[in-house]
């Protein structure tokens, strides 16, 4: 986490009377921890982080215990939640103990490991700020049954207020992905021609961005009669000559996303 980040998070459980601040969206947890997991993000499989004055905690499925270590997370508390079938050789490898050690600790479910999580940070009582931006009403709920003496108030605004500020580190990496969307623009509009259709267009696109390091997000590339619907997916319809063509294109680098309009 960056100095900067810390110090916003730290702002916002100051002004709201806050113990904890528990993220459960991806890009709040990775906010808190720099861990995107893959697990959540394709299944959407829970994952927590929880910042305090004192430390930071993140807990995801056993699955993804692994990553986690082997990206070398820097979080103060790991722990990890539902069962996992793995096996693990007993060779004297730092990180193989250390997966072995976490996964053998498990919880039971994503609120036992958020309420081992609050334990280990000594936040107990008091109001913890929880962001209801990915649970369910049920989920919310058990997290309260399961917490007991804590109050939960909503926290995805906070979070939102929090990111809203950024350090000059942020708006650097925010020109970055800016630029490198807008070349990979540029490469696709210079090789355009009749007969190329949306899909190959956008998937041009998306070869470009990933070429220039960064992730690409889902591409609108209008063309003809198709330029007037706002988000339009890409479909088999090729371009012709002497027709306008729509692009409504992003990317993110690290987290950090931009986007162009533009016509051609």
């Amino acid at each position: 986490m960056q100095p900067h980040q810390a110090e916003r998070l730290t702002k916002v459980l100051d002004d709201h009377g806050l113990e904890a601040l528990v993220a459960t969206r991806e890009a709040n947890v990775a906010y808190v921890t720099g861990f995107r997991g893959i697990e959540h993000t394709v299944f959407e499989t829970p994952q927590l982080a929880v910042f305090s004055r004192r430390a930071v905690g993140l807990a995801v499925a056993a699955v993804e215990i692994a990553s986690v270590v082997e990206e070398r997370v820097d979080v103060d508390h790991l722990v990890c939640f539902d069962d996992f079938p793995a096996v693990y050789d007993d060779r004297p490898d730092a990180d193989a103990r250390r997966i072995r050690e976490v996964v053998d600790a498990r919880a039971a479910s994503p609120a036992d490991a958020l309420a081992g999580l609050l334990e280990a940070l000594s936040v107990r009582r008091g109001a913890v700020g929880l962001d209801e931006s990915r649970l369910t009403p049920e989920a919310w709920h058990g997290i309260a049954a399961r917490l007991g003496g804590v109050t939960l108030v909503p926290a995805a605004a906070h979070f939102r207020a929090a990111r809203r500020v950024k350090s000059p580190w942020e708006i650097e990496r925010l020109g970055l992905t800016l630029g490198l969307v807008e070349e990979a623009l540029n490469e696709v509009v210079a090789k355009l021609e009749p007969g190329m259709t949306e899909r190959e267009a956008a998937a041009l696109y998306q070869s470009e961005v990933g070429k220039r390091g960064g992730a690409p997000m889902p591409a609108t590339i209008a063309t003809g009669k198709r330029g007037w619907i706002p988000r339009a997916a890409a479909s088999e319809r090729s371009l012709r000559a002497r027709e306008a063509i729509r692009f409504d294109l992003g990317a993110g680098v690290d987290g950090y996303h931009a986007s162009v309009a533009r016509t051609a």
